[in-house]
Parts: structure tokens; sequence; C-alpha cells
């Protein structure tokens, strides 16, 4: 599903599309680390990021630039830290196109963010792939 229909997503419940699995790709325009938590049982729970994205590349990254139309996603923190090419350089995400595969969910405790920090009430949630598109489209198989 493309980011554009996504944002597209009338900001209500929909049975039809809660719980759904999509592939979709995305400029990464800011990773935000979540602190870890502990479960009701006393477990700790692993760290995760709130990813932001946008359908087309911004001018720049710096500066003031609008995250009103944003997607976000929660994605595990091992999807995203420690990544690092054939030379063991890092791999920055940020700034970069990316193709991931998650479930889409209707945040409804999110509304007061809407139109300031996201675009939409509908978010990317259990994530389970990540990829990095290098050449700023992504190959046409596989998440």
């Amino acid at each position: 599903m493309a980011l554009e229909d996504i944002q597209a997503l009338p900001n209500k419940p929909d049975p039809k599309v809660e719980g759904l699995v999509v592939v979709t790709e995305g400029y990464l325009i800011r990773a935000i680390s979540i602190r870890p938590t502990v479960s009701r049982c006393g477990a700790r729970v692993e760290r995760s990021y709130r990813l932001r994205l946008l359908p087309k590349k911004p001018s720049s990254l710096k500066g003031r630039f609008s995250f009103r139309h944003a997607v976000v996603a929660t994605v595990p923190a091992r999807l995203v830290e420690g990544r690092v090419d054939a030379n063991g350089a890092p791999i920055a995400l940020v700034g970069k196109r990316v193709r991931l595969s998650g479930m889409l969910t209707f945040a409804a405790t999110s509304k007061e963010k809407l139109n300031k920090t996201q675009g939409t009430l509908w978010e990317l949630v259990a994530v389970s792939h990540i990829t990095s598109c290098p050449t700023g489209a992504c190959p046409a198989t596989g998440p």
C-alpha cells in the first residue's frame, strides 16, 4: 500500500483496514527513540523507535519543514540500530528512502498530534522488516 493511500484513509476506525499487513515505502525524516517500559508482569519491553515517513523527499532535513503529513511507524530498536554495510560502516536511515512492512492500526489516542506531528491517525505497528533503498528506488521484490 502506498504511503499516499495510508495518508488518504479517513481518520476513523475501519475494521476492513485495521490489522491489515502492508508493505510501504517512504522517506524517513525522523527517528525518535522510545525508552523501554516494563510490562504488567515486570519483564522489560524492548526499546523501540517512532519513525516519521513522508512519500516525497523534503528539500532539506535541516531547518523547518512540515511533519503535518507524516505517517508514523513504531519499529523495534533492533531493526534500526547496528546496521552496517559490507565494510562495517554504520548505515544511517534518516534522510533515506526505506521500505517497511507492518500492521496498520488506528491510533485514536494520537488525536492531539493530528496535523501537528503526523498527518493521519493510522499508524504502522509490529514492523517486521525495514530496508534501506540507497539509490532512492527500492528493489521490486521482497519487503
